[in-house]
């Protein structure tokens, strides 16, 4: 069952339009380049370098860490900001 839901995650990770991470099937790399898409968030438009992914505790997911490399109200650049993969995009 595992396994049929990572084959589904990674299929809807590649036919969205938005490639918004998803744990356990289609997640950043450490480097990769990330934008917070989440309107709903405080830090929305901030992007950064993935510095860590973080395993939670009970098989709940993963969140990133990365560091900031744009200015907003809210963030700097050099800020360290850790977010569910879902408020996450690849920036390309």
């Amino acid at each position: 069952m595992l396994s049929f839901l990572l084959i589904i995650g990674i299929i809807l990770c590649i036919m969205t339009k938005k490639n918004n991470y998803v744990s356990h099937s289609c997640e950043p790399k450490v480097g990769d380049s990330v934008l917070n898409d989440n309107k709903k968030c405080k830090h929305y438009k901030s992007e950064g370098k993935v510095l860590e992914i973080i395993s939670l505790d009970g098989d709940m997911g993963k969140v990133i860490k990365y560091r900031v490399s744009n200015d907003g109200n809210t963030y700097k650049k050099g800020d360290i900001l850790i977010k569910t993969m879902d408020q996450l995009n690849a920036k390309n």
